[in-house]
């Protein structure tokens, strides 16, 4: 390489590390007061605001403000370089980033396994997890990282949450949206085959976010895209739990797991168990009872009333059906936001934030300290290790198929519960009275009646 092209990729560089650490997003907004911002480092959705039931612009998701606690240590090590010497630091950087970090962390040793809450990441190659971090497919074994004791979680090590996407912004009518793009090198995380992945954030004037996830590959290669945003209704601001919530999910199974929470493979009914979220359930009411590590959900639901039977059948390269079907409904009391989530996925995670800050604390937008069940997750997928798993859903992409994942995130806002609980015994009251004068004056009527008809007796 000479010199004078050394030069132009160091300075153009440069310039955009100067842009990436500003963390410049992406935003999207509509007539309705609904702002979303997406980062094209991980495709993450940093921020989410969403009016009250007061009109208050609310951020109703878990993030930071600045990009070093969403990366892997070897990123964050040349962004500490970047502030002691500016210069030298950015054109580091942004000669890794010009080159692409693919390319260049082959050869870099991380000190960290990478894992993180994964807050508004997009999450990949493989969402959730790999039993052993291994897997065969075609009569050929891969070992893929382990970052979770022996388990692949979240695509691994450096898995798609902890890349840059290249970003295309666009706008439809009303509706504003951003396409983000990343393509993955056959060998990645030990993943077989070159995946091409993208996903689309399209925020519409019906007060939508409508996410969806496509990847093709060149070789056959497991893929399980998702959306790994942590929610919270009362706004994250208030570092309050998600415990008050109350949450409906459309379900009657989910996929029993193991105390590594893997998947046993057997399908587990939620009537008459604390799963059952099918009808409103204050989240407070059986989070203890509900397992999870250490306490709380963390289970990958059925959708749809499906069998699992069901829905390996119907499942087609990532999706159950060619439009979104509704799936959970979550809302606040304390705002009125309610969150409604419609996918085409057959499965959801859900998660109620139970090992948020329990082992390191975690200090989140504007130094909030967030709590344990300081955020939920609904993460729609495929079912974990269902590469390894017969009786799911076939996680595998083959060249000449596209994978397909689309979720929607519908914002309302409830009225002041109060107000509506005030409303009914009001009307309630109302009708008491109106039986008792209907009984009244049909009691009267009746014994008038009966005096005029009383017969007469003439003395004698």
């Amino acid at each position: 390489m000479s010199l004078a092209v050394w030069f132009l990729l160091v300075i153009s560089g440069a310039l955009q590390t100067a842009q990436t650490q500003k963390l410049d997003s992406f935003v999207l907004k509509n007539r309705n007061g609904i702002e979303a911002h997406i980062l094209p480092y991980g495709a993450i959705v940093q921020k989410l605001l969403v009016p009250s039931r007061s009109g208050t612009p609310t951020d109703v998701v878990l993030g930071f403000d600045d990009l070093t606690p969403y990366q892997v240590e070897c990123c964050a090590a040349f962004t500490v370089w970047q502030q002691n010497s500016p210069f030298y630091g950015s054109a580091a950087l942004g000669l890794l980033l010009y080159l692409g970090t693919d390319d260049v962390q082959v050869s870099l040793h991380f000190q960290q396994d990478g894992t993180s809450p994964y807050f508004g990441a997009l999450v990949g190659r493989v969402a959730n997890r790999i039993a052993e971090a291994t897997f065969e497919l075609d009569g050929e074994v891969y070992h893929v990282s382990a970052n979770e004791n022996t388990t692949s979680l979240h695509g691994g090590k450096v898995g798609f949450s902890k890349r840059f996407w290249k970003v295309h912004v666009f706008s439809e009518g009303e509706d504003s949206g951003v396409m983000l793009r990343y393509e993955s090198p056959d060998g990645k995380e030990g993943y077989p085959g070159s995946l091409t992945a993208t996903v689309i954030y399209l925020l519409t004037a019906s007060n939508e976010l409508r996410i969806s996830m496509e990847a093709s590959t060149l070789a056959a290669t497991p893929v399980n895209l998702a959306q790994h945003t942590y929610f919270n209704l009362n706004g994250q601001e208030t570092a309050s739990t998600v415990l008050n919530h109350d949450v409906s999910i459309n379900a009657a199974y989910i996929t029993p797991v193991t105390h590594q929470l893997i998947p046993t493979g057997a399908f587990m009914p939620v009537v008459d168990t604390p799963y059952d979220l099918n009808n409103s359930t204050r989240l407070s009411r059986n989070v203890n009872q509900a397992g999870g590590l250490p306490e709380g959900y963390d289970i990958n639901y059925v959708l749809f009333g499906l069998t699992g039977e069901e829905a390996k059948e119907k499942m087609l390269y990532g999706k159950v059906w060619d439009e979104p079907q509704h799936a959970v409904t979550i809302s606040s009391p304390t705002t009125g936001i309610t969150l409604e989530v419609d996918t085409t996925s057959p499965g959801l995670q859900f998660y109620s934030g139970g090992l948020l800050s329990v082992d390191t604390p975690v200090t989140g937008k504007a130094g909030v300290d967030y709590p344990q069940f300081g955020g939920f997750a609904v993460e729609t997928q495929n079912f974990p290790n269902a590469i390894n798993t017969p009786s799911f859903p076939d996680s595998v992409l083959r060249p000449g198929h596209t994978y397909q994942n689309v979720c929607i995130w519908r914002f309302k806002t409830l009225p002041r519960q109060g107000r509506t609980q005030r409303l009914f015994v009001g009307l309630g009251v109302v009708l008491i009275l109106v039986a008792a004068i209907a009984f009244y004056t049909q009691y009267y009527n009746v014994n008038s009646r009966y005096r005029l008809r009383a017969p007469r007796y003439d003395k004698t």
